[in-house]
């Protein structure tokens, strides 16, 4: 799958903002001339960037990263052991358990379809998470009091917790762990966040299987529920409101005076 994926990003061009930033002509004006652009393509001055220039936006990474691990510790969780939780935990069958995982999958690709992407750049896109999450901490608060094994139970914490990362919370980590660092670091910056989520679902697996044993899955309930209570206080406290808002503007309203020096500094 990393072979085709490289073999097929390969034909594609970088985007404009790359290219002029990178002071590449050549892919500018080919962009430029595939969407019916005629004009002399002008690029900015080329500049410079080491791996220790993204900690300069150490305000992005302080919202990004805990809500990705906020989120990816429970949605790896299920991707990893989900099967289990319904099969050995909840008392289905293979089959069963297989359906239900696909459910999680399903619904949280209707709510994307059907609230989020109408909506996300008509409302306030901090209320949009708020209420994703929310839905996702009430879909493991049930199972915090009342059996897992019941089929009502796992049905309702597994669907609803699809649905409700897909109505924000799912697309808005990644929307905001790129729009919120500028096109030349923005791939390092997503890679630096990813491992730091990767690191956090590894050692955390570890545990799950001991966890249950020992006390059972209403545990694993109550670490979601704490996990996406958490991830609304954060984003309450730092997210940007960057709703039908360029990129530049997202920048300048998140960082403030910030963004400019930084830039400043970089050249």
């Amino acid at each position: 799958m990393a072979a085709l994926t490289w073999f097929l990003r390969r034909s594609l061009i970088e985007s404009p903002r790359w290219a002029a930033v990178k002071g590449r002509t050549d892919l500018l004006k080919d962009a430029m001339e595939k969407v019916g652009v005629q004009a002399q393509p002008q690029v900015t001055q080329t500049e410079k960037w080491s791996y220790s220039k993204m900690f300069k936006y150490w305000k992005g990474l302080a919202l990004v990263i805990p809500i990705y691990i906020l989120w990816g510790i429970p949605a790896g969780t299920f991707g990893f052991f989900l099967n289990f939780f319904e099969r050995d935990v909840g008392g289905t069958t293979l089959v069963a358990a297989d359906t239900i995982n696909i459910g999680w999958f399903a619904t949280a690709i209707v709510a994307l379809l059907a609230i989020y992407i109408p909506l996300a750049d008509r409302v306030n896109r901090r209320t949009l998470y708020v209420v994703s999450a929310a839905l996702c901490a009430l879909s493991f608060a049930v199972p915090i009091f009342l059996p897992f094994k019941l089929l009502a139970v796992a049905l309702f914490n597994v669907l609803l917790f699809g649905f409700g990362q897909g109505v924000g919370l799912w697309p808005l980590n990644r929307m905001w762990s790129v729009e919120l660092f500028p096109t030349e670091i923005r791939n390092t910056a997503q890679g630096f966040v990813w491992a730091w989520m990767r690191f956090a679902i590894g050692v955390w697996s570890l545990f799950v299987p001991s966890i249950v044993a020992a006390i059972g899955y209403s545990a694993i309930a109550a670490v979601g529920t704490a996990f996406f209570i958490a991830s609304i206080v954060i984003v309450l406290a730092l997210a940007p409101a960057s709703q039908g808002k360029s990129l530049e503007q997202v920048l300048r309203d998140f960082y403030g005076g910030e963004a400019k020096e930084i830039k400043e500094e970089a050249k």
